[in-house]
C-alpha cells in the first residue's frame, strides 16, 4: 500500500472547494451491497427517461453519502494565509515536525542542555524522514510516469513561485479583469459569440447516399453497457450531476441492469435526461497571448453516464456509415490516424516532386469550426445518410436546448444556450464533424487530405494552368462552406511550395468583403509533425529536441534523487514520446540531426550519478534503454508489420506494394524495391523500409500478433539495441535481393 494518497499523485487538492469527497478513500464494499439491494424494476414502471433517470441518480448519490468520506478544505486567503504543505508530506512525518517544533520551543524557554540534545535528535529524525518521503514519493512518481504524467507536472509546478492558469483578460474597451468570476463571464461571452446563427430559410439541397441502409433503431444489450463501463477511468473528473467515475466502474455489476434498463429508455423515447445537457467548460489555454480570450480552447465536461451513452451509439454510427466515409477522411476512423494522413501525403508530394514536378500545398484553418456546426444542417445530412428514426431523434434531442458555463477556480460564470456546435470533449462530437465534412473533397478537382478539421488541398504547379486549377478548388470549398455555415480563417491559412522549379504563385481568399493573398509559410506544424519545403524535417527535429530538452532540465531540477530505474521510467514516460512522435514520417536522413536526436538520450543517462563516467552504450546497457536509432529502426519495422497485415484501413499498397517476383527467396510478405531519383524520395518510410523487411526471417514476418512481432524482432536485433550505428539496408546501393550478403546483417543466427 503506497503511503501517498492518490489524491496527490493527481494534481493535489482543488482550491476553492469547502467540502470534497474523497474517492480514494470510500467503501466500496457497501456501495454494492447497498445497490445490490435495491429494487431496480421498480424503474420500469417510470413513464419517460427523466423519471428513470432521476431515480437512479437518487440511488447511487445517497450511497455516495453514506460511503463516500468528505474533507473540508480552505479556500484561497490573503498573502499571510498558512502556506500549504509539500506534496510529498505524510502522516509518519508530520509527527516527526511537529515534535520537532515541540522540542525547539522546550529549548528556547529552558535553555538547558539536556533539551538542545532531544531538539537535536527530534531534528536529525525529522531530516533522515524528509529525506526517506521525497525519495518514496519521486519514487512512486517516476513509476507513473507513463500512465499519470500528470502527476509529475503538478510536483514540477509546486516547487514553482510562479503559478500557471489563465491571466488577466482584456475586455473589449481595454480594461482587463481582475478575479476568476470575472475571467470566467469573459471567457464565456467569447466562446458563445463563435455560435453559429442558422439561416433555416433555405437549406442547401443533399441528396440521399445510395448503398447505405437504415440506422432507424438500437435496442441496448447489457453486453453493449458492460463495455462502456469497462472503458471509463477512475481518476477523471465527474460531470456537473456528481456521477463519479470511479463510483460506477467499482460497482459496474450492480448497475449494469439499471443503466440499461435507462439507455433502452432514452433511446426509446428519442430524449435524454436534462442533466445530460449541461457542460462546464474549463479554458485550455493553445498559444499566443494570455490576455486574449481567443487564444482559449473550450473543453466541455458533461455527464458520465451520457458519455457511455454516447459510446454506444458512436459504435452504431461508425458501422452504420463505414461504407460512406470518404478515403480522404483520416480523423476518428478505426484503422486511421494522423500518422495514416501524413504517410499518405508525403507519398504523394515526393512521387511528384521525384518525377520532376513542383507542388503547392495550401494548408486550410476553419475558424471555431466544431462551435460552429449549424444543427439544422448536420441533421439533414444524418437523415440523408440514412440515420432516421429514434438514433435520428436521440442525436436532435442531444444537440437542442444545451446549456453551458464557464468554470474557473471554484468560481462560474452565468448559463448560456449553446446554439449551435458540437461539444468539444463529448464522445459523439467528433464523429458527428466528421459526417458533416464528409462530402467536402467531392467540391474539389485536386486533391485533398483531412484529419477532423485540419484539412490541406494540394496539386502540381508546373505551370498557370495547374495553378489556376488549385485556385479554382479553393473558391469551390469556400462555396461549400459557405453553404453549409462553416467559415475559414483566410488570415491563417497558409501556402507551402515545394520543389526546386516552384514558380511560387499566389492563391487568394476571400475574408469577408474582402480579398485576402494566402501566406507562403516555411515551416508548418501538421498534425504535430512540422515540415518545410525541403521535406528533410530538420527544422522538426530541432524543434522537438528543444521540447524534449527543456523537459529534461525540469527533471533534473524537480527531483532531488535519482537511481537507475527512476530514469529509465521518466524517459520512457515522458521523454521518449516527444521524441519518437511520428518518427516514420520525419526519420532523419542527416547524420547532424541523428546525433542531435540522440543527444537528449545522452544527456538523460548522466543524469544518474552512477553512470555519469561510463561510456554513452555501457550506459544504456545499465539502464535498459535501447538506443533512439534502433528505436527509430524498429518503429518502421513495426508499422510495416501492420501495413502488410492489414491492421491499417488505407491502401497499403501505395504506401508498401508488395513484390511481384516470387522467383527471389524470402518470405512471403516481401515488398517491391522501387527506384528515385530524389534523397527525400529514397528516404520516405515506404522506400527506406522495404531492404530491412525483407531481410527479416520469415518466423519473425509472420507472428501472429503486434505484440509477438515485437517480441521476435527485438531477439533477432538483440545485439544492435545499444548500438548508435548497426548494419542498415536503406539506401539504393545497399539494398540487395533477399538472400544477399548484406541482408543477412540483420539476421540472428538463432532464429528462436
Amino acid at each position: 500500500m503506497h503511503r501517498f494518497p492518490p489524491t496527490l499523485l493527481l494534481g493535489g487538492r482543488k482550491p476553492n472547494n469547502k467540502v470534497r469527497y474523497c474517492y480514494d478513500k470510500g467503501d466500496y464494499e457497501s456501495i454494492r451491497a447497498k445497490l445490490k439491494a435495491t429494487d431496480w424494476e421498480e424503474m420500469k414502471g417510470k413513464k419517460n427517461v427523466e423519471e428513470i433517470w432521476q431515480t437512479l441518480k437518487a440511488h447511487v448519490q445517497e450511497a455516495i453519502e453514506e460511503h463516500i468520506p468528505k474533507k473540508t478544505t480552505k479556500e484561497n486567503g490573503p498573502k499571510g494565509q498558512k502556506p500549504r504543505k509539500p506534496l510529498w508530506m505524510n502522516p509518519q512525518l508530520m509527527i516527526k515536525v511537529k515534535k520537532k517544533r515541540q522540542a525547539f520551543r522546550r529549548y528556547l524557554e529552558t535553555q538547558e542542555g539536556k533539551d538542545y540534545q532531544e531538539f537535536a535528535k527530534c531534528r536529525n529524525q525529522a531530516k533522515w524522514e524528509v529525506r526517506k518521503a521525497k525519495r518514496e514519493f519521486e519514487k512512486l512518481i517516476a513509476q507513473q510516469a507513463r500512465t499519470n504524467p500528470k502527476a509529475f507536472y503538478a510536483y514540477a509546478n509546486s516547487k514553482l513561485k510562479t503559478k500557471a492558469g489563465v491571466a488577466d483578460l482584456k475586455r473589449e474597451d481595454g480594461t482587463y479583469t481582475e478575479s476568476d468570476a470575472k475571467k470566467a463571464e469573459v471567457l464565456n461571452n467569447f466562446f458563445t459569440s463563435v455560435f453559429t446563427k442558422e439561416d433555416l430559410t433555405q437549406l442547401p439541397s443533399f441528396d440521399r447516399r445510395e448503398g447505405l441502409g437504415i440506422l432507424e433503431n438500437l435496442t441496448i444489450t447489457e453486453k453493449m453497457v458492460q463495455e462502456q463501463f469497462k472503458k471509463l477511468k477512475a481518476t477523471k473528473s465527474p460531470g456537473p450531476d456528481g456521477m463519479h467515475p470511479r463510483v460506477l466502474k467499482e460497482a459496474q455489476e450492480e448497475l449494469l441492469r439499471p443503466f440499461t434498463i435507462l439507455f433502452n429508455q432514452s433511446m426509446a423515447d428519442g430524449k435524454i435526461p436534462a442533466d445530460w445537457k449541461i457542460a462546464q467548460v474549463s479554458p485550455i489555454f493553445k498559444k499566443g497571448s494570455k490576455s486574449q480570450a481567443g487564444n482559449y480552447r473550450p473543453v466541455s465536461l458533461t455527464s458520465i453516464p451520457c458519455k457511455m451513452m454516447e459510446g454506444i451509439i458512436r459504435t452504431a454510427l461508425l458501422e452504420h456509415m463505414e461504407p460512406a466515409f470518404t478515403d480522404c477522411q483520416h480523423g476518428f476512423l478505426s484503422g486511421r490516424s494522423c500518422m495514416t494522413q501524413l504517410l499518405d501525403t508525403i507519398n504523394i508530394w515526393t512521387s511528384l516532386l521525384d518525377e520532376g514536378n513542383a507542388v503547392d500545398a495550401v494548408y486550410l484553418d476553419f475558424a471555431k469550426a466544431f462551435a460552429s456546426v449549424p444543427h439544422q444542417r448536420l441533421l439533414l445530412k444524418l437523415e440523408k445518410y440514412g440515420v432516421q428514426g429514434s438514433v435520428h431523434s436521440w442525436v436532435t434531442d442531444f444537440l437542442s436546448e444545451s446549456q453551458q458555463r464557464v468554470t474557473l477556480n471554484g468560481a462560474s460564470s452565468g448559463w448560456t444556450t449553446v446554439s449551435s456546435g458540437i461539444p468539444q470533449g463529448s464522445v459523439l462530437g467528433p464523429i458527428l464533424f466528421v459526417c458533416y465534412v464528409n462530402d467536402m473533397p467531392d467540391a474539389v478537382e485536386g486533391l485533398l487530405r483531412i484529419f477532423a478539421d485540419d484539412t490541406k488541398v494540394f496539386s502540381t504547379a508546373n505551370d498557370q494552368n495547374d495553378c489556376q486549377g488549385l485556385q479554382r478548388d479553393l473558391t469551390a470549398l469556400q462555396q461549400w462552406a459557405n453553404d453549409w455555415q462553416l467559415r475559414f480563417n483566410a488570415g491563417k491559412c497558409k501556402v507551402m511550395h515545394l520543389g526546386k522549379k516552384n514558380e511560387e504563385h499566389d492563391y487568394h481568399m476571400q475574408d469577408g468583403a474582402n480579398q485576402t493573398t494566402l501566406e507562403a509559410t516555411t515551416c508548418e506544424k501538421d498534425l504535430g509533425v512540422h515540415v518545410d519545403p525541403t521535406l528533410k524535417f530538420s527544422q522538426h527535429v530541432r524543434k522537438t529536441t528543444n521540447k524534449a530538452n527543456s523537459i529534461l532540465g525540469m527533471i533534473r531540477r524537480t527531483f532531488d534523487y535519482m537511481d537507475k530505474s527512476m530514469m529509465n521510467q521518466l524517459f520512457k514516460g515522458l521523454i521518449r514520446p516527444i521524441l519518437e512522435y511520428g518518427n516514420i514520417i520525419w526519420s532523419p536522413s542527416l547524420k547532424k540531426d541523428a546525433m542531435l536526436i540522440e543527444s537528449i538520450q545522452r544527456r538523460a543517462t548522466k543524469m544518474v550519478p552512477e553512470l555519469k563516467e561510463k561510456e554513452y552504450e555501457d550506459r544504456l546497457r545499465a539502464l535498459n534503454l535501447p538506443s533512439l536509432t534502433y528505436r527509430r529502426l524498429r518503429g518502421d519495422l513495426i508499422e510495416a508489420y501492420k501495413l502488410t497485415h492489414g491492421m491499417y484501413n488505407v491502401d497499403s499498397e501505395t504506401l508498401l506494394p508488395k513484390c511481384k517476383n516470387d522467383r527471389t527467396r524470402g518470405h512471403q510478405y516481401k515488398l517491391e524495391k522501387r527506384a528515385s531519383r530524389l534523397d527525400i524520395r529514397k528516404n520516405i518510410f515506404g522506400l527506406r523500409v522495404v531492404g530491412n523487411w525483407n531481410s527479416l526471417p520469415e518466423y519473425v514476418v509472420n507472428a501472429p500478433s503486434v505484440n509477438s512481432f515485437k517480441g521476435r524482432l527485438d531477439r533477432n536485433l538483440r545485439e544492435h539495441q545499444y548500438s548508435i550505428e548497426f548494419p542498415l539496408t536503406t539506401s539504393s546501393q545497399d539494398t540487395q535481393e533477399v538472400g544477399g550478403t548484406n541482408t543477412q546483417e540483420l539476421r540472428h543466427k538463432d532464429p528462436l
